[in-house]
Parts: structure tokens; C-alpha cells; sequence
């Protein structure tokens, strides 16, 4: 069984964490010169997540690289370590694990830790999951026949607890779904034997229990793309089954194979043949079995993701999507489909719209995302309430659809720069750039965020103000520009004496008053790069570069491309 996805991700914060082995006494350079035993010392000491992931990460990659060039040089030491790390405590699970990774990077070379990693495997007391995660990834990763068959035997184990103790329903889900991957592997171009071979394991383990699972594995044993061994090992499992000598059932077409497998009771294996139905492609028979889905209530979540990627073709879908705008567990993917689906559906726009007004509703930002997607300028009303709506992501995903009714919606955008939640602001202010010139009445709003200590809104408000233009807009952007200049200047001052890059980055933080005003003053820098950035910058916010350009070529600066002058590559974005 795998672990859940949270837990595979702590796996990889387990192997790139590091702790804090003294950084004084190693860092990534000098890793080059460390032997093998001080490469384990710093990886062991920079496993755990609280540390220095660089030189955690450096240490294996160069452990690994010996390794793989001289295995007896560095297998036996890890293995050793991993040995002494027998304690459950994390610091040390996350040794091991880190350990067992160098094992895996090294692969056929560290044959040798075959054994230690099918003891592992097999430690009724080793109970934790990444530890063991790893060990079975190290196997498949060295890949000799020792590793295999330790990790087949590994597998086997693993699926005959799976089944232990199962009543025959979940006996039978786990036929059902472990015939649907065989026969989804049957269906691909290049069948993945080690997937079969998984499934084949656990209806094993199942027996006479499994025999639903039949049918699929006579039609396995009969594909001839399929190994002689796994061949073999079909026939086993259907003589445990008590199914020896079964017919292959005749063959499907691959479409309608896997809408069947869209109608199987079992939950998991209906939804995901949904996915594949999906993958498949739109057709009006795949249509119609999602419908049928919808209809049904089987999975209607899923059916209803698949359908919104069909496109024109899945829109008689509609009147079905519907009802499930107030289902708990298939809203959130019945109003996104409906989003991509409905433009000009009247009632489909009608129930989005009762979802964008209903303060109660748990998908109310969806439907107001979705009703701006199809251009329901009718859903103004129902937009604006949201906008009032206690939860900041439902204003934001407001602020956004308002955008796009113009002057309309200015009164009530302007209301939101006074919003609490900075990231309602930054929206407001982006819709009422998109608006433009019919949002001047918002102009002091917007110049009032110019005060703001948050980057990214006086960065949304400077955008807003060019955007929107005129007199007011462009003294507000003026009086910003003129109050920070000489915070602009001293700031610059200082990260001129590194990489120029470092004043790029500044730049493009500045709103565009004040990037123009500095830009002028970068361009005469007697540095040539930096001269070089502020003269782009300064034809880049629609200044006249061209004195600031033939200053260089003046110069005779060695590498300048006079030629970029007229549309070469650029160091620094636009406004």
C-alpha cells in the first residue's frame, strides 16, 4: 500500500532536509575534497528538515556520483550507517531514509545492500512508511536479480496484508479494481508489466475470493504483448482463483470497454475510468455516458470534470450539470463545467446566478468566477453582493468579474480599496486597470494605496493609475515619484556595488513614475552594464533612449551590440 500524498511529500522534505553540521567547517565547494565517511557524517547530519538543505543535498549528490564509480568504496560505509540508525526517533528515520536514497541514486552498484534492504522490508518492527518506501525505490532502482526478487517478495507481502482479514464486499471492491488497472494497462499501446504484476499479487493473495477478477486475466493471459512470465503467473492466480482454463471474453471496442467500466458500482474504479473516458477524447458516446453518470448519480463529480474539457459538444449536458450546483461533494466541478459550457444559456446563467447570490452558499466564489467566464453582464447584481461577502477569496474572485462591466461597476470597486484584506485591494485595483479611462472617479482611492507598505499593491495601483490616465492619475504617479526619489536613489546606490541583475530586480518592483525617473539616472552610470540596463529601461517606459545609447557607442564599449539598439534581446520588462 503507499502511503498518502502528504506523507510522500514529507518523504521528500526528509530527503532534501538538512540540519546544521557546522557550515563553517563545510560548504558546497569544499564537499569536492571530502572522502566518502565525512560525506556520510555531513549527510547524516543535514537529514533532518530543521537545517541547511544545500550542503544536505550536496553531500548526497557527490556520495552518489562516487558511488557510482567506485561502489566498494562507499556502499559498505552507508550501509553501516544506516545500521547504527536503528533508533524511531525522527532525526534518525530521517538518516536512514536519506541513506537508503544514496543507495537507490547508485543502483545496480550497490548490490551489495540487497540483503540490508530486504531485512528492512521484511522487520515486522520497522514500522515506519518512509523508511520503507525507500528501502522498496532503492530495489527497484538497483534492479539486479537479487533486488528483484527481494522486492517481488516484498510486494507479495505487502499484498497479502492488504487482503488479510477483508470481508468478501471489500474482497470483492478490491477484485473489481484491481481487474480495472489490469485492464486499463490492456488498453495502453505498451502494457506496464510491473503494474500487472502488482495487481496479479493482490488477487492472488485473495484467491478463490477474487474470482470477479477472472475474465480480465484470461483476456491478459491471451495478449501476446505480454511476458511469458507474467503469462505464467496469470495462470497461477487463476488456478488459485478456481478459475483454471477460463475463456477470454471476446474483444471490445476500446471506447465502449471503458464506458462499461464508467458504470461499475465501485467508486474508484468509476471514476477513474471516467479519467480515461476523458483522455480518450470527446465523443457523442462518451457524452452521453457522462450524462448517463449525471443522471445516475454515479461519481457525478468526475463525470461532470470531464465534461467541462469536452467543449461544444458536451453543452446538451447542461440541464444535467444543474441540479448538482447545491450537491455538497459535485458543486465545485459542476459549476466550473457549467463555466466553460453555457455562454448563452439562459437557465444555466439563471442558477449560477442564484449561487453568486446566495450569502450561504459554500461555492458562491465559483459561481462568480464562472458567470464572468460566460459574460453574464445580467449577473451584476448578484456579483456586487458578492462583493460584500465575509470571505476575502469570494471578493477577490468579485472584484475580478467586475472588471469587466466597465464604468458599471466603478462605485462599487472603489468601495473595495477600503477593503481590509490587501489581496481584495490588489484585485480591485486590477479591474479597475481593466476598465481604464471610465474609472477616474477611483483615482484618489487608488492614489491613497501609493501609501501602502505592500509591494504588490502600490504596484496594482501604480498599474491602475497609467492604466486609467489623465491629469489626476498622472500627478498622483508623480507626487509618488518625487516623494520616493531619494529612497529610490540611495536604495540603487547600495545594490549598484553587486550584480546588476540585483538592480534589474529593483526596477521592475518600482511603479512606472518612478522606474522612468531612476531609469534616467542608471542610464549615465559609468559602469557599462548598469548604463547599459538603465538605457533599455528608459526605452522601455517610452522615454528617448537614443542619447543614452549613442553614449555607449560612443565609448566603444567592448561587446555592446549597437544592432540590439533596434530589437534585441532585453535586460529589463516593459512598464
Amino acid at each position: 500500500m503507499f502511503p498518502s500524498l502528504h506523507k510522500v511529500f514529507a518523504l521528500i522534505a526528509l530527503l532534501l532536509g538538512s540540519s546544521s553540521i557546522a557550515q563553517a567547517q563545510w560548504t558546497r565547494d569544499s564537499l569536492a575534497a571530502a572522502t566518502p565517511a565525512q560525506l556520510i557524517q555531513v549527510l547524516s547530519a543535514n537529514a533532518d528538515i530543521s537545517g541547511d538543505v544545500v550542503l544536505g543535498i550536496a553531500a548526497r549528490e557527490r556520495l552518489s556520483r562516487i558511488g557510482n564509480t567506485d561502489p566498494a568504496a562507499v556502499v559498505p560505509l552507508v550501509v553501516a550507517a544506516i545500521e547504527a540508525a536503528r533508533s524511531p526517533a525522527l532525526p534518525q528515520v530521517s538518516k536512514r531514509v536519506a541513506l537508503i536514497g544514496v543507495l537507490s541514486d547508485i543502483g545496480a552498484g550497490a548490490e551489495a545492500a540487497v540483503s540490508l534492504l530486504d531485512a528492512i522490508l521484511k522487520d515486522p518492527n520497522e514500522r515506519n512508511e518512509f523508511v520503507r518506501l525507500q528501502a522498496g525505490l532503492a530495489l527497484a532502482n538497483i534492479g539486479t536479480p537479487a533486488a528483484q526478487a527481494a522486492a517481488k517478495a516484498s510486494s507479495r507481502a505487502d499484498a497479502e496484508r492488504s487482503v488479510m482479514g477483508v470481508d468478501d464486499v471489500g474482497a470483492r471492491h478490491a477484485a473489481e479494481e484491481h481487474a480495472y488497472f489490469i485492464r486499463q494497462q490492456l488498453r495502453a499501446p505498451m502494457p506496464a508489466e510491473a503494474v500487472i504484476q502488482a495487481s496479479l499479487d493482490v488477487l492472488a493473495a485473495g484467491g478463490p475470493r477474487m474470482a470477479a477478477a477472472a475474465p480480465t486475466l484470461a483476456r491478459a493471459q491471451a495478449d501476446v504483448r505480454l511476458s511469458a512470465a507474467i503469462r505464467a503467473r496469470i495462470a497461477e492466480v487463476l488456478t488459485k482463483m478456481g478459475r483454471a482454463g477460463i475463456q477470454a471474453p471476446p474483444p471490445q471496442d476500446l471506447v465502449e470497454e471503458v464506458i462499461a467500466d464508467t458504470r461499475s458500482p465501485d467508486q474508484l474504479v468509476n471514476r477513474l475510468a471516467m479519467q480515461e473516458l476523458g483522455r480518450l477524447g470527446p465523443s457523442p458516446r462518451a457524452v452521453e455516458a457522462l450524462i448517463d453518470a449525471l443522471k445516475a448519480g454515479r461519481n457525478p463529480g468526475a463525470a461532470a470534470l470531464e465534461l467541462g474539457n469536452f467543449g461544444p459538444l458536451a453543452q446538451k449536458a447542461l440541464p444535467e450539470l444543474i441540479p448538482y450546483f447545491t450537491d455538497a461533494r459535485a458543486a465545485a466541478n459542476a459549476i466550473q463545467a457549467a463555466g466553460k459550457l453555457g455562454r448563452g444559456d439562459a437557465p444555466t446563467i439563471a442558477a449560477l446566478r442564484r449561487v453568486a447570490g446566495n450569502p450561504d452558499s459554500a461555492h458562491r466564489a465559483l459561481a462568480v468566477a464562472a458567470l464572468e467566464d460566460l459574460g453574464a453582464t445580467e449577473a451584476l447584481p448578484e456579483i456586487s453582493a458578492a462583493f460584500s461577502d465575509p470571505r476575502a477569496h469570494t471578493r477577490v474572485l468579485a472584484a475580478r468579474a467586475l472588471g469587466g462591466f466597465g464604468g458599471d461597476a466603478v462605485p462599487t470597486l472603489s468601495a473595495g480599496l477600503a477593503d481590509p484584506d490587501s489581496s481584495v485591494r490588489i484585485a480591485v485595483a486590477d479591474a479597475l486597470a481593466r476598465i481604464g479611462p471610465a474609472a477616474s472617479p477611483a483615482v484618489p482611492g487608488l492614489a491613497r494605496q501609493l501609501d501602502s507598505g505592500e509591494t504588490r499593491l502600490r504596484e496594482a495601483a501604480a498599474r491602475a493609475l497609467a492604466a486609467i490616465g489623465g491629469p489626476d492619475a498622472q500627478a498622483a504617479l508623480g507626487a509618488d515619484a518625487a516623494r520616493f526619489a531619494d529612497a529610490d536613489r540611495h536604495r540603487y546606490a547600495g545594490l549598484r556595488q553587486g550584480e546588476p541583475r540585483r538592480v534589474a530586480d529593483f526596477l521592475r518592483e518600482l511603479p512606472i513614475e518612478r522606474k522612468k525617473e531612476l531609469a534616467l539616472e542608471i542610464a549615465t552610470d559609468p559602469d557599462p552594464a548598469l548604463a547599459e540596463l538603465g538605457s533599455w529601461t528608459v526605452e522601455a517606459t517610452g522615454g528617448d533612449a537614443t542619447p543614452y545609447f549613442a553614449r555607449l557607442v560612443a565609448k566603444a564599449l567592448d561587446g555592446f551590440r549597437v544592432g540590439a539598439f533596434l530589437g534585441g534581446s532585453r535586460i529589463v520588462d516593459g512598464p
